[in-house]
C-alpha cells in the first residue's frame, strides 16, 4: 500500500541522514483529543550526508554475495554479530543465510517466519507465484 511505501521511505530517509538522540511518547491529548498518541523524534543530522550509509549498504550487499574479503580491511563484522545477538540468533546460523544456504533452524525462528509472512503478502510475489 502507498502508507506502507512512505512509512518504509521515510524509516530510510531518518535512518540514512539523521542520529536518533532520543524519542519521547506523549499521550492521545497532548495536541488536542485526536485519540492518537504523539511521538517526538529528537534528531541530529550526521555530518557526512550518507557517506556511511552507502558505505554500510555496499558492505551488506558483500555479505550478501558471500563476499567477505574487506572483513580484515573494514573490521567490520562485529556489526553483523550485534544483530544476530539483538535478534538472538546464532551468528553460525545467520552466516548460512549470508551464503544462501540458510538452515531449517534459521527459517523458523519468529523473525523470519514474519519476514516470509510479509513477503508471500506482496501482489507482486502473489502474482510470480501465480504464473
Amino acid at each position: 500500500s502507498t502508507n506502507k511505501n512512505t512509512y518504509i521511505s521515510t524509516r530510510e530517509i531518518l535512518l540514512k541522514y539523521f542520529d536518533i538522540v532520543a524519542i519521547a511518547e506523549f499521550g492521545s491529548g497532548t495536541f488536542g483529543k485526536t485519540g492518537t498518541n504523539t511521538v517526538t523524534l529528537f534528531l541530529r543530522r550526521k555530518e557526512e550526508d550518507p557517506a556511511p550509509a552507502k558505505q554500510f549498504k555496499n558492505r551488506i550487499n558483500d555479505w550478501f554475495k558471500n563476499n567477505r574479503k574487506k572483513d580484515e580491511v573494514f573490521e567490520d563484522e562485529h556489526y553483523i554479530k550485534q544483530y544476530c545477538t539483538h535478534l538472538e540468533i546464532d551468528f553460525t546460523d545467520y552466516e548460512t543465510l549470508l551464503k544462501g544456504e540458510p538452515k531449517e533452524k534459521l527459517l523458523e525462528n519468529e523473525i523470519f517466519t514474519q519476514y516470509k509472512k510479509e513477503f508471500d503478502s506482496w501482489s507482486i510475489i502473489k502474482n510470480y507465484k501465480k504464473s
